[in-house]
């Protein structure tokens, strides 16, 4: 039972860590996003171990998908918090956005 909680908490982590490298990468934030690639890929090398080791197990595949799943929700919840703590204290927060040029 405690291996299932594992491999659940696993994935909603690196979901939630990969949403964040992309807002990271948006805002241009070159430490944040280091890190969070280099936490993502330690928890990725976790997952394909126990994937690896338990192979037939779709009890496991299925709790690991349900969190990575989760992941994306609490990735989207945090950002919508930090937009309105920002937008309460009076603060923008930097967004790149990318300009198509139009042809001629």
């Amino acid at each position: 039972m405690l291996n299932y909680i594992f491999v659940g908490v696993i994935g909603l982590l690196e979901c939630f860590g990969l949403a964040l490298n992309n807002k990271f990468l948006q805002r241009s934030k070159k430490l944040p996003c280091f890190i969070s690639s280099f936490i993502n890929q330690i928890l990725w090398f976790i997952v394909i171990g126990i994937a690896v080791s338990t192979l037939n197990n779709w009890g496991l595949r299925l709790i690991y998908a349900l969190g990575f799943a989760s992941g994306d929700i609490a990735a989207i919840l945090l950002d919508k918090k930090l937009e309105e703590l920002a937008k309460f204290r009076g603060l923008k927060l930097k967004k790149k956005y990318i300009h198509k040029r139009r042809k001629k």
